[in-house]
């Protein structure tokens, strides 16, 4: 019992400790920085001493709640102050009411209540009622929005931990958050606050294959299954960099891409559900902050990108639409692509897991 302990401690997702170092990334897929001038910026990929932030304002070694109230202390020693006027800088040494910020859930969180987790989606409550923001295409941080939506919204990040290989009893003993091989998930885009799935409806154009979207009509459409397509008998937990399949729950049919037909929205690389197998079903789950981190642990509420190993395309949704008519009305759907480049609209999560369902 002590070694399968000593491995759920190490394999969970890491708590956030006051004093504890953290990471912020918003959901442009940028790293907020503190400049050693005192400003506050997000426009870069790096996780460095620079990004790095350790989280003050409770008792050092206790678990930060949601609700609670925290400083960001950078590198340089100053703390992220946030003005009256919506100004975000780091140029301050002594905490007071401007560099407290209380931790909320962000947009689209899994988790909304008790202690924060590495790669919990959160946002920051400033002592004004205002969120910091990162627009999109902007440089540096605001603080003047009432509400919190994506631009509020950041992914905060502690130490990950590596995967080693496991018994199935053992990796079966770690906790219910944590993916395994043969799980039913759902994947949530992060933009439109949307679930991937699929129906038995074809597309009309392009390969006439079974349409892939994103949807909100909550019932077992949303479910897929994640399999190893070298051996699908395989158990254990899912990390990051692995090829995997991912089949619909309901139809059975396999998410698939190709280079050969296009969507029927936009023109670009056209996603569906295949009932064949083969290489075009292969897909890699993605860390988007640090995509040359795999072994990681893939687990519940995790941002991920879904990369498709034989076209090297990586999913993305927004609101572009596409009907299909029958013979009294037409279905709108919300466009599901692959894409040569990326931006927050390839961004997903992983909402939920569950180890198996009813046969």
């Amino acid at each position: 019992m002590g070694l399968i302990s000593n491995i759920i401690k190490a394999l969970t997702p890491d708590a956030i400790l006051y004093g504890s170092t953290i990471n912020l990334a918003s959901i442009h897929l940028k790293t907020i920085t503190a400049e050693p001038h005192g400003e506050i910026v997000a426009d870069r990929f790096e996780k460095r001493e620079w990004e790095t932030f350790t989280i003050a304002g409770g008792p050092i070694g206790t678990t930060v709640q949601y609700g609670s109230g925290i400083q960001l202390v950078s590198h340089h020693g100053t703390l992220i102050t946030a003005t009256p006027d919506g100004a975000v800088v780091g140029n301050r040494e002594a905490a007071a009411e401007w560099e407290t910020f209380r931790i909320l859930p962000g947009h689209g969180s899994v988790n909304t209540e008790g202690g924060i987790h590495s790669a919990d989606r959160i946002s920051l409550f400033s002592h004004h009622g205002t969120y910091i923001c990162h627009e999109e295409h902007k440089k540096n941080l605001v603080c003047d929005r009432r509400e919190c939506g994506p631009w509020e919204t950041f992914t905060i990040f502690s130490n990950t931990k590596y995967i080693p290989n496991l018994s199935a009893s053992a990796a079966r003993s770690m906790p219910p958050n944590v993916l395994h091989y043969n799980d039913f998930i759902k994947i949530k885009h992060i933009t439109t606050n949307s679930l991937l799935r699929s129906t038995n409806q074809h597309y009309h154009s392009g390969s006439k294959q079974q349409i892939v979207y994103c949807g909100n009509e909550n019932d077992d459409g949303d479910y897929w299954r994640v399999v190893n397509p070298f051996n699908k008998d395989q158990s254990g937990p899912v990390p990051l960099g692995q090829v995997i399949t991912i089949e619909h729950f309901v139809t059975k049919h396999k998410l698939h891409s190709h280079n050969h037909d296009v969507s029927p929205a936009t023109n670009q690389q056209e996603v569906t559900g295949y009932d064949q197998s083969d290489a075009n079903d292969h897909w890699v789950f993605i860390d988007p902050m640090f995509p040359g981190q795999n072994g990681n642990v893939v687990f519940a509420g995790q941002n991920i990108h879904l990369f498709h190993q034989p076209t090297g395309k990586i999913l993305k949704s927004d609101l572009n639409t596409f009907g299909l008519k029958s013979l009294f009305s037409t279905t709108y759907y919300q466009e599901v692509v692959a894409t040569p480049t990326h931006d927050h609209k390839n961004l997903f999560l992983i909402s939920e897991i569950r180890q198996r369902f009813w046969q």
